[in-house]
């Protein structure tokens, strides 16, 4: 049956049935391709940054992935959204960027000591005039670091060598990925991940997407997915948001 293009009933479906505690995670991560495996020698040729880390990029929510099947241009109609398991202990390992430094693992915390070593958590009462941040609580700061860490060598400046020198380092200290709320492409606490060794993900299947064909079955869908329609193609692009917009005036 297809996952998509219902990710977000799937998700809260999911989260309802198990315990809170539970983490089992299937995961998603669109393309122009199917993938069978991801490579390392192609970090960052997809949607072109690595803002949240040196690894493979994949979200929760299928649909979601969908934006990312049209990524790099190219006439091409459809792209492909493949289903990976993400296995569940390895998500303790998983720096959480929604969480300062108290709200991570034991694993985590563990790996960001390594990481940044001249950090100290400060004892007794907080110093305002200090290494005060008023937009971030002070333990927040070895996630903080980690966060600027990865940015920085993301946005598309850093040679692929040295990707995969910070990808070593971070797996060298114990993290096997990071996790954040994608608050850009989807409306809603969707989260995605990034992998830093994506041998780890298991593929479930794939299936071939049309975001156009989507959007033209159910033009509701951009409400959640403001963004989707980036995925339209040229030619396609008037007959779609012709429906569209004779869609929102019917409301």
């Amino acid at each position: 049956a297809s996952f998509l293009p219902w990710g977000n009933m799937i998700r809260l479906l999911r989260k309802a049935k198990r315990p809170p505690d539970a983490m089992d995670i299937d995961v998603y991560h669109g393309g122009k391709k199917e993938l069978d495996e991801f490579d390392p020698e192609m970090m960052g040729q997809g949607e072109g940054m690595l803002t949240e880390g040196p690894g493979a990029y994949t979200t929760e929510d299928p649909t979601s992935a969908s934006f990312f099947t049209r990524m790099g241009g190219g006439q091409e109609a459809t792209g492909h959204v493949t289903k990976f398991d993400l296995p569940d202990e390895d998500l303790p390992f998983y720096a959480d960027f929604a969480k300062d430094f108290e709200g991570q693992t034991k694993e985590v915390q563990k790996a960001l000591r390594q990481l940044y070593p001249d950090w100290k958590m400060p004892e007794g009462p907080i110093d305002p005039y200090r290494k005060f941040d008023w937009k971030d609580p002070v333990t927040n700061h070895p996630v903080r670091q980690l966060s600027e860490e990865v940015l920085e060598s993301g946005m598309g400046g850093s040679e692929l060598v040295e990707l995969e020198e910070l990808r070593q380092r971070l797996m060298a200290a114990g993290l096997r990925g990071t996790r954040y709320i994608d608050d850009l492409n989807v409306k809603g606490d969707v989260e995605n991940y990034m992998t830093l060794d994506p041998s780890r993900l298991r593929k479930l299947g794939a299936e071939e997407v049309n975001v156009a064909e989507m959007i033209k079955k159910d033009p509701s869908i951009l409400q959640r997915y403001p963004l989707l329609g980036e995925g339209v193609r040229e030619a396609e692009y008037d007959e779609v948001f012709d429906i569209v917009k004779k869609w929102e005036d019917s409301q």
